[in-house]
C-alpha cells in the first residue's frame, strides 16, 4: 500500500469521526422537545455529583462534558421518564454515556457508555445560544471547530 494512499485514508476516518460527532450532538439537541443543557469539567473518575445537584445550578460557560435532560413518554407504561446524555472527552476519548432518572453521575466503568472516538481532547463552550465544541485530534495536532445553534 502506498504512503499516500495511507495518509488519505487516515484522514477521511478522521473526517469521519469529526461528522459522526457533529451528527450525535446534533440529534440529540435538535430532534428532542425542550432539552436542557449543562457543561461541567470532569477531571477524575472519582466524580459523585447527582443530576439533581448539576441541574440545580447555572450551566459553566466551558466543560469537556456535555449532559443533556430531556423527558419522554413512554406509551406502553403511560408515563413520563426523565432520560440524561452525556458527551465526554475523557481520557483522549469522545464517549456517549447514558443515565435513567435514578443514577448518580459517575464516569467510570460500570457505566453504559460507548466510546465514539479516540485520540480527541476537545471542549463545549455555550456562547449567545449556540453551542461550539472545538475538538483536537492527538495523533494529528489538528484541530476542529464545530458550531450549533442551539433552540
Amino acid at each position: 500500500m502506498s504512503t499516500t494512499f495511507f495518509l488519505l485514508n487516515n484522514d477521511y476516518k478522521k473526517e469521519k469521526n469529526i461528522i459522526t460527532i457533529k451528527n450525535l450532538l446534533h440529534g440529540h439537541i435538535f430532534w428532542i422537545k425542550n432539552p436542557e443543557l449543562r457543561l461541567i469539567n470532569i477531571k477524575n473518575s472519582n466524580n459523585s455529583l447527582t443530576f439533581r445537584e448539576i441541574f440545580s445550578k447555572k450551566s459553566e460557560n466551558n466543560g469537556n462534558t456535555l449532559i443533556i435532560k430531556y423527558n419522554f413518554f413512554d406509551s406502553l407504561e403511560n408515563k413520563i421518564y426523565t432520560v440524561y446524555r452525556c458527551f465526554s472527552f475523557y481520557e483522549k476519548n469522545f464517549s456517549i454515556f447514558y443515565f435513567n432518572q435514578y443514577d448518580f453521575f459517575k464516569l467510570n466503568e460500570g457505566r453504559d457508555s460507548a466510546i465514539i472516538a479516540k485520540n480527541y481532547q476537545g471542549f463545549f463552550y455555550l456562547e449567545n445560544n449556540y453551542l461550539r465544541l472545538i475538538i483536537k485530534d492527538l495523533e494529528n495536532d489538528k484541530n476542529y471547530e464545530i458550531t450549533l445553534p442551539i433552540l
